[in-house]
Order: C-alpha cells, then structure tokens, then sequence
C-alpha cells in the first residue's frame, strides 16, 4: 500500500466518523458551519463514501458467501458480532436474510 492509498483510507474513515457524528435532523448548513467545511466538501465526501457503500454491497454476495452456510447439526447457533451488533444465526434463519444483514453490516 502507498502512501495516496493510505491517505486516501485515512480521509474516508474521517469522513465516516464525521457523517456518523452528524445529529438526527440537523441542516447541512449547521453541520458544515459546526465542522468548519464547505457544502462542496459535504456534499462530495457524501456522493464518494455512498458510491464507495454501493460497490462494496454489489461485490458482497460473494465475499459474504461462507457467512450464509447453515450451522453444523450438532451445533444448534453460531453468533455473528460485528462492531458491537450481536446475531444469532440458526437452522431456521432465512439465508437470504441473513445475507442481506451482511451486506449491510459490511457497508458500515
């Protein structure tokens, strides 16, 4: 990895810590003034990190493909945990579902 790649992640991941910090209902318009940025920035980081989520859940299904695998029999539930979400998966779980979870989960 060089050093445009890491600068690159470390901005995303700014920006993504700085949309997640954004309260429910607040204009664009006090958020940029709160975070000193432009409109511009905000609506760019928004338009790149939503595309980035969109690319990354088109390529899921097969990234996730061993996470929808039915549990062993003797086994009656495997937990999945991902950054602080806790689910339990079954026999019963629908993997269609489940694999939709995933998707979502990764795009966080």
């Amino acid at each position: 990895m060089n050093a445009r790649e890491i600068t690159n992640q470390y901005r995303e991941s700014r920006w993504i810590q700085l949309f997640a910090e954004r309260n429910s209902g607040e204009t664009v318009n006090k958020f940029c003034e709160r975070n000193e940025i432009s409109r511009a920035q905000f609506f760019y980081w928004q338009r790149k990190l939503r595309k980035s989520a969109c690319s990354e859940i088109e390529e899921a299904p097969q990234s996730w493909a061993l996470c929808v695998q039915s549990p062993p029999p003797e086994q009656s539930e495997i937990i999945v945990e991902v950054g602080g979400c806790r689910i339990a998966v079954n026999s019963d779980t629908d993997e269609k579902l489940f694999a939709r979870v995933c998707r979502t989960l990764k795009a966080l």
